[in-house]
């Protein structure tokens, strides 16, 4: 790391065996040029997924080189991470799974909520709100994630996330 030039920022990725929900996230840190903008970096680097080496720790990832560059931005307003990515995000193969559905939800709730001064998640695709794929945004509240109020996730503790969403049981282990 270049003392003044990098930063560390955390991602969350997927360890454990079965199928969603008995996958536990954990957050590892990775070394980023330091630009000012923390979550934008962690976002980032999320949809590059799992390098070799967080791989071949047992540690795994939704995202991929196929995801790579389908963020578009995040703005921090009054509290709510407004998350933009492009159509070919949710165009991702398999992500509409109620299994992979809920990993992707998991590692994006957690290394969004890792950021204390953000409370709420709320996502865009192309600049429109979009509420996730087994769901409209009809009768969605905004923003469409709260932070638990029993999160620890920023302290790198542990906790259960219970929501409407259809994103739900977020366990981050400690590391």
């Amino acid at each position: 790391m270049r003392e003044g030039f990098d930063t560390v920022v955390s991602v969350a990725l997927f360890c454990g065996p079965g199928v969603w929900p008995q996958y536990e996230i954990e957050l590892v840190e990775r070394v980023v040029p330091d630009d000012g903008a923390p979550l934008h970096a962690a976002l980032t680097q999320l949809l590059l997924g799992a390098t070799p080496e967080e791989r071949d720790a047992g540690l795994g990832s939704a995202f991929s080189s196929y995801t790579a560059g389908q963020f578009r931005s995040v703005a921090i307003e009054d509290g709510v991470a407004i998350v933009d990515f492009t159509a070919g995000f949710v165009r991702t193969n398999n992500f509409s799974t109620s299994n992979m559905s809920g990993i992707v939800g998991a590692q994006l709730e957690a290394t969004i909520f890792q950021f204390a001064d953000v409370i709420g998640i709320d996502y865009l695709v192309e600049g429109e709100r979009w509420c996730g794929w087994e769901t409209t945004c009809q009768d969605a509240g905004y923003p469409l994630l709260v932070r638990p109020v029993s999160s620890e996730i920023a302290d790198g503790g542990s906790t259960t996330v219970d929501d409407s969403s259809g994103w739900v049981l977020v366990r981050v282990k400690a590391t």
